[in-house]
């Protein structure tokens, strides 16, 4: 009888703590229609470069500013978003709603954006730079906190290649564009934990 009580204590105490190891994982989803249209950071900063490798970005020319949008805009709309909200503090130019940031220094101009999203699995958010239109496929998982919908970014693809993806931190891309070609390279990237 008293090997029996013992048992069951000991295995009362199993259980109750592996019900204390437990973590309750948060149910994803792929799509969110729900959630309507969102802007979120996109994590990296982009450096331009010509062929010669000189910073396409000049701070004094908001015509060399990169832009970001939902949508391909005409020339006339780029030059209406580059020059809206345009706040600088120091070394760092926010434009086009702060949705788009310069971070001057180092000899080179990093480029910072937030990329959209609509509550769909893949979303394209079109980078206006130099004249030319790049595009980067953003794919989201949504899940629900107290009722409200949250987007994570799951990866990021420029062009054709992964810029940004769940776990990896490639905190510095180089896009270099020469004759009407862009070439798009990871310059830094690191774990996260």
């Amino acid at each position: 009888m008293k090997n029996q009580v013992i048992f069951l204590l000991l295995l009362l105490l199993c259980i109750t703590m592996a019900s204390c190891d437990a973590v309750d994982e948060p149910e994803y989803y792929s799509t969110a229609s729900e959630i309507g249209e969102f802007t979120i950071t996109a994590d990296v900063g982009i450096r331009y470069y010509d062929e010669n490798g000189n910073d396409l970005i000049k701070t004094d020319n908001s015509k060399t500013w990169p832009l970001a949008y939902k949508k391909v805009l005409t020339s006339d709309s780029l030059a209406y978003y580059k020059s809206d909200s345009v706040h600088i503090t120091s070394d760092v130019f926010h434009y086009g709603d702060r949705h788009n940031a310069i971070i001057s220094g180092n000899g080179t101009n990093k480029y910072e954006l937030y990329v959209c999203g609509d509550g769909s699995e893949k979303c394209i958010t079109y980078i206006h730079v130099n004249g030319s239109v790049d595009k980067i496929e953003t794919t989201y998982r949504y899940t629900i906190v107290d009722r409200k919908w949250y987007p994570e970014k799951i990866k990021m693809v420029y062009n054709n290649t992964v810029i940004w993806q769940k776990g990896i931190d490639y905190s510095e891309v180089a896009v270099t564009k020469a004759n009407g070609e862009t070439k798009v390279e990871i310059v830094s990237q690191n774990l996260q934990k």
